[in-house]
């Protein structure tokens, strides 16, 4: 509104206000989040909680519990099971939280932060090398015929690459905790430097760059691996060997050794699914190659939560490529195992007051 060709006060303050308004959009929309894709992010891994620990926790009962512990490689599925339930029942829960309704101002203390962070870290270790073990197992048994894991160097292997992990993981905690960082629409307490920001301090760009050599070089390996030794199966299948003309029961191995080959591959592709662009962004964050230098931060939220729903996958796939899995799960679930374990126990009392 003009008068006499010059604008008004009412005028001046309105436009001052509406662009100060799409000034401070911008800045949000540059930074923040839009909310749709919080609660998107937010409710998928709210979501997949329960499945995860439930998943895990019967998978862990599965194998401590029926003859799927005479398996070696199941030894190491456990320990993979336990990463999993580990990251669903802590982790999960307060990012959910977190990313939902704080972000990017962190609304907890330091040592629930710094706690967060090495649980990820840890259990993101532990279940690569994990599965690194499990195709040296995989490919022994489906290649060189023979397992290459016996039960006690199994567990020894189980407990060095958790102490392994665990110490990494301390590096990560130095500088993994609470960082400020300036984003344009303020200045905020970030938890994990997961705001999208290039990482310019030296030493967390040391330690994540530790993690990029001890996971991406790993996972791109096992795809690779598991790729070949399946098609080497595929392309023996119709061909006649000694091995095929052998007794049933050693058919019947060779194939329960196939079928954990199919399983561990599914496994593999379901992590680097959910990994590699957490550490595709990881590494773009510590090298600076981007244009911006920075990351969109919907995108940098977007990879932590699909490498924390990993852990609600794999029981899921246990469950669909594995008969033996999915027999142990019903007989958990519908109770067929705790009469089979009452009914021993009393046939063998009732053996024992007859001697």
């Amino acid at each position: 509104m003009t008068i006499n060709g010059t604008a008004s006060p009412q005028g001046t303050t309105t436009m001052l206000i509406n662009s100060t308004a799409s000034v401070f959009q911008a800045n949000v929309q540059k930074d923040e989040i839009s909310l749709g894709l919080k609660i998107a992010m937010g409710s998928s891994v709210l979501i997949g909680i329960l499945p995860g620990v439930v998943g895990n926790i019967l998978v862990i009962i599965a194998i401590t519990t029926t003859r799927l512990s005479n398996m070696i490689i199941n030894l190491l599925v456990l320990s993979l099971a336990l990463t999993d339930v580990l990251i669903c029942i802590f982790p999960m829960p307060v990012l959910t939280v977190y990313f939902v309704f704080y972000w990017p101002a962190w609304m907890l203390n330091n040592g629930f932060c710094t706690a967060t962070v090495y649980v990820v870290n840890v259990c993101g270790v532990v279940s690569i090398l994990t599965m690194a073990a499990i195709a040296l197992d995989r490919y022994f048994a489906v290649q060189r015929r023979h397992a290459f894991f016996s039960r006690k160097k199994c567990i020894t292997t189980m407990v060095v690459i958790w102490i392994f992990s665990a110490a990494i993981g301390v590096i990560n905690v130095f500088k993994g905790g609470i960082n400020k960082e300036k984003l344009n629409s303020g200045t905020y307490d970030v938890c994990n430097r997961i705001s999208g920001k290039h990482i310019s301090d030296s030493s967390t760009k040391l330690s994540l760059i530790i993690k990029l050599l001890i996971g991406l070089p790993i996972i791109i390996g096992l795809v690779l691996i598991y790729a070949r030794m399946s098609y080497s199966v595929w392309k023996r299948r119709n061909i006649p060997t000694a091995e095929n003309t052998r007794s049933r029961s050693v058919r019947q191995s060779r194939s329960v050794k196939i079928r954990a080959l199919h399983m561990m591959f599914a496994i593999v592709i379901a992590f680097a699914i959910c990994w590699i662009p957490y550490y595709v962004v990881t590494f773009l964050r510590v090298f600076q190659l981007t244009p911006s230098r920075d990351i969109d931060p919907g995108s940098a939220l977007f990879s932590y939560c699909l490498a924390m729903l990993n852990s609600t996958v794999n029981p899921i796939l246990y469950a669909l490529l594995s008969k033996r899995f999915r027999n142990a799960f019903k007989d958990i679930l519908t109770g067929t195992r705790s009469r089979r374990f009452k009914s021993f126990t009393s046939d063998f009392k009732k053996r024992s007051a007859k001697i």
